[in-house]
């Protein structure tokens, strides 16, 4: 298996290379991303919640996949933190097409005020196909 990843904050691949030697580490903006380069599966951890425009957002990556773009994020967020602009939900989940999803305990996620859920999503990938 081959792991890649997209990372949009340059300082981070020098950390990256050190923890993780055996990942190809990408920067760039994944939305402007130009390479004909398509990969059977995509994962974005934390990132949805934080974008202006979460279906394009979830599109482009769906794109990029061949099998699925599998996503994971804070579920149902009372308030939402600084810098989060979604507050995903099944209202959400049904706007970006998702077709599966998985609601867990996460120690990655915490808030004192809240319990600390997230959701796994997928929505099918679209690459290799004639969109």
């Amino acid at each position: 298996m081959k792991v890649e990843a997209i990372e949009l904050v340059p300082h981070l691949k020098s950390y990256a290379k050190v923890k993780f030697p055996l990942i190809n580490y990408l920067v760039g903006d994944i939305l402007t991303y130009k390479e004909s380069r398509r990969w059977d599966i995509v994962i974005c951890s934390h990132t949805v919640e934080h974008v202006d425009q979460p279906q394009e957002f979830v599109s482009v990556l769906a794109d990029l996949a061949y099998r699925w773009a599998l996503f994971y994020a804070p579920w149902k967020e009372r308030a939402l933190i600084p810098g989060h602009v979604n507050r995903i939900d099944r209202r959400f989940l049904r706007r970006v097409g998702a077709k599966r999803h998985t609601i867990i305990e996460s120690p990655a996620w915490y808030r004192s005020d809240e319990r600390a859920r997230c959701v796994v999503f997928t929505v099918p990938g679209r690459a290799g196909r004639d969109n």
